[in-house]
């Protein structure tokens, strides 16, 4: 379920605009059958990222990886 309470965050570019200045907690979540990276921008600036990246004896099963920032 997405919950996105004053339409900040735009589903289809992947982009959270954020509403007013301030310091925010930032959490992105990948859940993949494949291997996957995925990064978080801020203001153009490279910030962070999250893999999920599956050992060769688990292909087929989901894999997740995440991330938590405060920016």
């Amino acid at each position: 379920m997405l919950i996105n309470d004053g339409n900040s965050y735009n589903p289809i570019t992947g982009i959270f605009t954020v509403p007013i200045d301030g310091v925010y907690l930032l959490t992105f979540t990948i859940d993949s059958y494949t291997e996957t990276h995925i990064k978080l921008v801020t203001d153009g600036i490279y910030t962070s990222d999250a893999v999920s990246d599956p050992h060769a004896l688990r292909n087929g099963f989901e894999i997740i990886g995440s991330n938590t920032i405060i920016v």
